[in-house]
């Protein structure tokens, strides 16, 4: 499983993860999906931004399992100016996707 726990992006225990763990704030099944930031919005908002991209160079399906409780994604450029984009489905915290090869997707998640 890829995470941004590689990168330190983990959040304190709770939900499934055993007292005194932590668990992943974003992580992805897919090896070719790989989590490269999870940071809080640049406006101040509280909102969590999440930057993927495909890293092997072929077209990937996956999912996005969030390790906090969060409603609306919006798909947004990389200075976080959201894009006029169908936004991809999230259901209890997971976030369908499918990137083409090198894509960089950065999604806003508003916490819940």
């Amino acid at each position: 499983m890829r995470s941004a726990r590689a990168t330190g992006s983990t959040c304190p225990s709770g939900g499934s993860a055993a007292p005194g763990e932590s668990r992943p704030l974003a992580a992805t099944e897919h090896d070719g999906l790989v989590v490269s930031a999870v940071k809080l919005a640049d406006d101040g908002s509280g909102d969590v931004v999440v930057r993927l991209y495909e890293a092997l160079g072929a077209r990937a399906a996956g999912r996005l399992t969030l390790g906090f409780a969060a409603a609306p994604v919006v798909v947004t450029d990389l200075l976080e100016r959201p894009f006029d984009t169908p936004p991809p489905g999230l259901t209890d915290g997971v976030v369908a996707l499918v990137l083409r090869p090198f894509r960089i997707l950065t999604l806003r998640l508003r916490r819940s």
